[in-house]
């Protein structure tokens, strides 16, 4: 952006506030070396209204304080193919079901464009199930926060999912609070670059001599804590990738491919701004490994009243609350700055460099032959049952 609004590179989570807030459209969201969206000013035409950078979650940052969730719970959906079909236990169908049962519209990310493009859309162009699942990329926002604020304005009732900087980013455009919207936000871990899964795709297109037509990120295929990649091709057929092989998911959790404003992100220790976060509850097997379940646990942190009326408005999940005093297995903390920063910028210096074929043998990113034939043997064995 133009010097009078600075926005390092470093900081901005390309939540698009500014990009909606600007009336004269002299914003622009233009993709970097590497494929992640910033804005940028047009200065023959802005008016220097400073519009946009009243909205910027980055220059007008939260107070430092923790916040505390009202209430904490850990459940599933009650249809079980709608839980099978979830990336954890399906409280985000429920909650849409919820809303669209009431004749209200439901914001969220959806694959676009041959599955090249993640952006933000609404149960007025495509269907609940597209918006369903994780994606495991950054969501292009667009201008759905104009389409969000026309909705609430006409008195629909409104929710809208993404990740924590987006809703803060929504609230902020916002300028103020609807009691007709309801937004829910998750347990981030950070988000990928858009540019590189297209190369990722490509590459499985190439490896498989096959057209890719729809992903998966984690198919319960070998259950719900055993993450994969689905890739279905033009036969219909789908290809199933374990996520200790498939060097998308690798990178993705050694920190290599996020975003630079994930590693000080503002929203990572209990500082969600929205009425509900929702996630996986891998602290299960600390509070108690005997709720395990391969279909999928749902956690769910309440964070507003209003989230609150509405997670007792919901019938089609089963949730148990979760005691404050076991909080410690609710939710994590951990700092954003732990991640391998300098490990990220050198991955993607690389990746430019030389492209994806070649960063995967530079990074040992595919099980080498030993791993291959030792994982051939267990498998053997637990057929015969030794």
């Amino acid at each position: 952006m133009i010097n009078k609004y600075p926005i390092l590179d470093e900081k901005c989570t390309g939540c698009c506030s500014c990009y909606n807030i600007c009336s004269n459209k002299s914003i622009n969201m233009i993709e970097n070396e590497e494929g992640f969206l910033y804005p940028v000013i047009n200065k023959a035409t802005c008016i220097e209204c400073e519009l946009c950078k009243k909205v910027c979650p980055v220059l007008n940052k939260q107070q430092e304080n923790e916040q505390n969730f009202l209430k904490s719970y850990y459940g599933w959906h009650k249809n079980q193919n709608t839980r099978l079909n979830s990336s954890s236990g399906g409280f985000f169908s429920a909650l849409a079901e919820l809303i669209i049962s009431q004749n209200g519209i439901v914001f969220g990310a959806a694959y676009f464009n041959d599955i090249k493009e993640v952006k933000h859309s609404s149960t007025i162009e495509v269907k609940i199930e597209r918006l369903k699942k994780s994606k495991y990329v950054q969501s292009s926002i667009g201008s759905i926060f104009n389409e969000v604020q026309d909705q609430l304005i006409d008195n629909k009732l409104t929710l809208f999912s993404g990740t924590p900087c987006q809703v803060d980013g929504l609230k902020r455009y916002l300028g103020k609070d609807y009691n007709n919207l309801i937004t829910v936000d998750f347990i981030c871990h950070g988000v990928p670059s858009p540019s590189l899964l297209k190369k990722h795709i490509e590459w499985i297109e190439n490896r498989i001599k096959k057209t890719i037509i729809d992903l998966d990120f984690r198919p319960k295929d070998r259950g719900w804590d055993k993450h994969s990649l689905g890739c279905k091709d033009l036969s219909s057929k789908w290809w199933f990738f374990p996520a200790e092989d498939d060097p998308y998911f690798k990178v993705f959790f050694c920190n290599y491919s996020l975003r630079k404003s994930c590693y000080e992100c503002q929203y990572s220790v209990n500082k969600h701004l929205s009425d509900i976060t929702m996630g996986d509850f891998w602290g299960y097997y600390r509070y108690n490994s005997s709720i395990y379940d391969k279909r999928g646990l749902s956690l769910i942190l309440v964070n507003t009243e209003k989230g609150y009326n509405y997670i007792n408005k919901i019938s089609s999940f089963e949730k148990y609350e979760i005691e404050n005093k076991y909080s410690e297995y609710v939710f994590q903390k951990r700092s954003p700055l732990d991640y391998g920063y300098n490990d990220r910028n050198e991955f993607f210096k690389y990746l430019n460099s030389y492209g994806w074929d070649k960063t995967i043998k530079r990074y040992n990113l595919l099980p080498n032959t030993y791993l291959r034939a030792k994982r051939f043997f267990i498998k053997i064995m637990k057929k015969l049952g030794v």
